[in-house]
């Protein structure tokens, strides 16, 4: 320590100067037991030597205030008698931040070494005076000329200090999480990113917290709402929040879950395609997260818009852009029928004409995409009432019996499956087997009453000339899908031509 002094720069600044800047008055308020209370030997030095250790071979200017500050707190510790403890650098720093005008220079250094130290003090210390710190890194933060590096290791504070929410009344926490939102959106990346890994940390801290509700309606009026209503700002605050939000939305209150995907639905009014990509990200977490809680339908709501859009096209997605949008139907469609099967069923025709629309756009990523989509959701949206429901009107129909009703759900999906057998889909048949082999699975015996148009298709190409048809071998495999479906003593009524019972494996096509 001492060879350090030495080498300081006195043209940059005089350590003797730094000393008579920090402030000590803190330290009569230690106790005795606290002064030893520490798991170093005081007598050592250890934390001033560690902080040398880390910065004393830097050139770095504000490495060497760092430096220059624990060099002057360890001479000032000794010259008192105080036992070099982590305690008492906890408290000799404080009482120096709580100078009623630090040094603008002092500020970073004394949050530095603050944030050092704080691991290094027993836990029964800092709960003891967390009221004390927390009031004093607030102040610091709105402090006009706080730098990144404070603002950071402050937010940080906030962080740990939130951990322990016993005991804690909204009263209490408000005017920290009022200074935290006022970072979202900062302009400096790194601080706007610390308050969102910040914000993050408070909320799952209070998830069984009764501070959890109020927290959360602050966030969405004090921050969310207000972020797409000053245009003058443009979409960058909007965008930030955004940011913010797909770290923590599936962690609000399922009350303001909601209220968030309601407002999404206004901000995709905007048709701003930054605004609309990340509105899929967020949502795309949302529906990941296992033990996120919302209404259905108000995600619902969101989805259908999202698929009618691609019908419609009206967002004008590139390749990229429509990927996403497709694996969100796919993730979120999948989230809403294990929330509500009612609902989600009602809307799975427009899905899948929607997905159908996707596989015409020439964007192999997103074809690829809407085709994992279909089988999907045929495996996990499509179940025995479901299937039966259209069975039960053809058998009607079957036994002359009058129809008073239109096509039902699975009747449309089947339909428009079928219409993926068109030549339009010629260029994307190999992944339009796939679909159709899934629904022969799922569909079983029952395929023969929903799916006949499709048996009929089947049966034109396969009588289709090899230099005429690509896709021979997918078309084979497809067939063999619905020879397990329908069985082999069924399937050559409806496709003829198979040779299912060649003896002459030549002469048979091998399902």
């Amino acid at each position: 320590m001492e060879a350090f002094q030495e080498t300081i720069d006195d043209d940059f600044c005089n350590w003797n100067w730094i000393a008579s800047e920090l402030n000590y008055d803190l330290l009569s308020s230690m106790e005795f037991s606290e002064t030893t209370e520490s798991n170093d030997d005081d007598d050592s030095d250890d934390f001033c030597n560690s902080i040398l250790s880390q910065f004393g071979n830097s050139s770095d200017d504000d490495d060497q205030i760092i430096c220059a500050v624990i060099v002057a707190m360890s001479k000032s510790l000794k010259e008192k008698k105080v036992p070099c403890s982590p305690v008492a650098y906890l408290y000799a720093t404080c009482s120096s931040l709580d100078n009623l005008e630090p040094p603008d220079f002092l500020i970073d250094a004394l949050f530095i070494i603050l944030s050092m130290v704080i691991v290094r003090v027993p836990v029964s210390v800092l709960k003891k005076k967390k009221e004390y710190l927390s009031k004093l890194v607030l102040r610091i933060l709105q402090y006009r000329l706080a730098t990144k590096t404070s603002i950071i290791l402050g937010l940080k504070w906030f962080s740990y200090s939130l951990t322990y929410t016993d005991g804690l009344i909204w009263s209490h926490v408000s005017p920290f999480i009022y200074v935290l939102l006022g970072f979202l959106t900062d302009s400096r990346r790194k601080v706007r990113q610390q308050s969102h890994l910040c914000l993050r940390d408070v909320l799952s801290n209070f998830q069984n917290s009764p501070l959890l509700s109020p927290l959360s309606e602050y966030i969405f009026e004090r921050c969310i709402l207000p972020a797409a209503d000053d245009p003058t700002k443009g979409v960058k605050p909007l965008l930030y929040i955004l940011d913010a939000l797909e770290k923590c939305l599936p962690i609000l209150s399922s009350e303001y879950q909601t209220s968030v995907l309601k407002y999404f639905k206004s901000v995709l009014d905007m048709s701003q395609p930054r605004v609309t990509r990340r509105i899929t990200d967020v949502l795309m977490l949302l529906c990941l997260y296992p033990t996120s809680e919302f209404s259905p339908d108000a995600l619902l709501e969101l989805l259908t818009s999202f698929a009618r859009s691609i019908s419609s096209n009206e967002m004008s997605l590139s390749g990229d852009g429509m990927t996403v949008t497709v694996r969100l139907l796919d993730t979120g469609i999948n989230k809403v029928y294990s929330l509500n099967k009612q609902i989600c069923v009602s809307e799975l025709p427009t899905f899948f004409n929607a997905l159908k629309d996707v596989l015409t756009s020439q964007h192999e990523e997103a074809i690829c995409a809407a085709t994992t989509a279909l089988k999907n959701i045929i495996n996990s949206c499509i179940d025995e009432t479901l299937i039966k429901q259209g069975v039960d009107i053809i058998t009607l129909e079957e036994n002359k019996k009058s129809r008073t009703s239109g096509p039902t759900i699975i009747e449309k999906i089947c339909a428009t499956i079928e219409s993926l057998l068109d030549n339009i889909y010629v260029d994307v048949w190999d992944r339009v087997f796939e679909v159709v082999s899934s629904m022969f699975h799922k569909l079983g015996s029952y395929s023969p009453y929903l799916m006949r148009g499709i048996l009929k298709n089947l049966e034109y190409m396969q009588k289709l000339p090899d230099e005429d048809f690509p896709f021979r071998k997918q078309l084979h495999v497809c067939l063999g899908s619905a020879l397990v479906a329908i069985g082999p003593e069924n399937l050559p009524s409806f496709v003829h031509n198979l040779n299912v019972e060649a003896e002459d494996l030549s002469e048979a096509n091998i399902w």
